[in-house]
C-alpha cells in the first residue's frame, strides 16, 4: 500500500497528457477492485469527461506478466480492431521506477457478469452467448506471432501437453511443487496419445485469455458482451489447447463457480454456444475449425486443467474413468522417456521409489 499513491499519481499524469483540455484529473476506485487479486483498479476521469482504467499492480515483480498482457492486447488490436479487448494507451514498464507497474487502458462501459446460473432468463442467456460467440470467433481466428507454417511436421498439441506435464513431473521430483505426485503425472503423460493425437493436425498457434471466469466479462444491462478484461494470464498455445469453454459453463469437476447450486449444469449453454459459432463461421465463410474444436473440448479441458489446477487435479485422479483405467498400466516407459529429457534427475529418491514400486507391481 505504501507505493499506491505514487503509482496512481504517475498514471494520472500520463492520462492527462493523452487527452486535451484544462482541469483536474479525478481518480476513483472501480468496483472491479473488489475482484482484483493482483491489481488495484481505478477509473480515471479526465477534464473532457473521457474515462480510462488505471491498472496498478499490487506488488513489484509482475513485469513479465504485465508485458505479456500488453503485447498480446496490442497484437489482438492490430489483427482485428473489432475484437472486444481494451486498447492500451500507456504503461510505465520501460521507465526507471520505484513503483509497481501501471497500465492505462480503455474504460469499458458496463458491469462484470460475476454470476452465471439458471436463474438468468433464457432471453438474456442467449443475448450473452450470441455476443460471446462473436468475441471467441474474433479472438480464436487471430494467429499468434509464432504460429508455425502449414508445412510444419511437428505434433504441436501432443508436444505442448507433454511439455506441460513434464514441468509438473519435474516439480514433484524436485520438491518445488506443493501438490500432486510424479506417479499420477506419469499416468497422465501416458494418456497423451488418447487425448491429443487426433487434434495434432491443427497446427495453428492461437491466443488464450487464460482466466475466462465470469468476473472478467463486462456486459450491459441486457447481458450483451461489451468487453473482456484481465489478460494477466494470457498465453499462446496450439489451437486445441486454446479453444475451450469459459469456466462458468464448462462443468469441470473440481472447479467451483460463484452463485451456482449443487448439481446445476450447463451442457445446454455449451451446445448453444457451439451452434452460434458454427452459424457465425458460415456467415463469414470461415472454415468451421473453431466450432469443431469447441464441440469436442470437454475431455481436453478436463485433462488440460488437471495439469495445473490443484482442485481439478485432485478430483481428476480419483474420479476420471479414463485416468483410472490408465493407472493400471506400467508407467516405467513414461518415466524412462521423461528421464531421457531430464537425465540429471535419475538419482533422485522420488525416481527410485517409482521404479521400485512399479517393479513390484509388474512382478505380481
Amino acid at each position: 500500500m505504501a507505493h499506491l499513491p505514487e503509482a496512481a499519481s504517475e498514471g494520472d499524469v500520463a492520462a492527462q497528457r493523452l487527452r486535451s483540455g484544462d482541469g483536474s484529473v479525478t481518480l476513483e476506485h472501480s468496483s472491479l477492485s473488489e475482484q482484483g487479486r493482483s491489481h488495484y483498479i481505478f477509473v480515471v476521469t479526465l477534464a473532457d469527461g473521457s474515462k480510462m482504467i488505471a491498472r496498478v499492480a499490487r506488488t513489484q515483480g509482475s513485469e513479465n506478466l504485465e508485458r505479456r498482457a500488453i503485447n498480446t492486447l496490442e497484437h489482438i488490436k492490430a489483427s482485428n480492431t473489432d475484437c472486444q479487448v481494451p486498447r492500451i494507451h500507456w504503461h510505465n514498464l520501460d521507465q526507471p521506477r520505484e513503483v509497481p507497474p501501471v497500465i492505462l487502458e480503455d474504460f469499458i462501459q458496463g458491469r462484470s457478469l460475476n454470476v452465471w446460473n439458471s436463474a438468468i432468463p433464457e432471453e438474456l442467456q442467449h443475448a450473452f452467448l450470441d455476443s460471446l460467440a462473436q468475441f471467441l470467433l474474433d479472438l480464436w481466428y487471430i494467429e499468434a506471432p509464432e504460429s508455425p507454417s502449414a508445412s510444419s511436421t511437428v505434433r504441436p498439441y501432443s508436444n505442448w501437453l507433454e511439455n506441460e506435464i513434464d514441468k509438473a513431473i519435474r516439480r514433484c521430483i524436485t520438491g518445488s511443487g506443493k501438490w500432486g505426485t510424479a506417479s499420477d503425472y506419469l499416468v497422465m503423460r501416458s494418456m497423451i496419445p488418447q487425448i491429443a493425437h487426433r487434434f495434432d493436425d491443427f497446427q495453428t498457434i492461437g491466443i488464450a485469455h487464460g482466466d475466462m471466469n465470469a468476473h472478467n466479462f463486462i456486459v450491459n444491462e441486457r447481458l450483451k458482451l461489451m468487453g473482456v478484461v484481465d489478460w494477466d494470464w494470457t498465453f499462446e498455445a496450439p489451437l486445441p489447447a486454446v479453444v475451450q469453454y469459459p469456466w462458468f459453463i464448462a462443468d469441470v469437476p473440481g472447479w467451483h463457480n460463484d452463485g451456482v447450486e449443487l448439481g446445476e449444469t450447463f451442457e445446454h449453454n455449451r451446445d448453444y454456444l457451439v451452434t452460434m459459432l458454427k452459424v457465425k463461421e458460415e456467415a463469414t465463410r470461415k472454415i468451421d475449425t473453431v466450432s469443431i474444436l469447441l464441440g469436442q473440448a470437454s475431455e481436453r479441458q478436463r485433462f488440460q486443467s488437471a495439469i495445473s489446477y490443484r482442485d481439478i487435479h485432485k478430483e481428476y485422479v480419483v474420479s476420471d474413468p479414463v485416468f483410472l483405467e490408465a493407472k493400471s498400466e506400467d508407467i516405467r516407459p513414461q518415466l524412462e522417456a521423461f528421464l531421457m529429457k531430464h537425465p540429471e534427475l535419475k538419482e533422485s529418491s522420488t525416481v527410485k521409489q517409482i521404479e521400485c514400486a512399479n517393479q513390484i507391481d509388474s512382478s505380481q
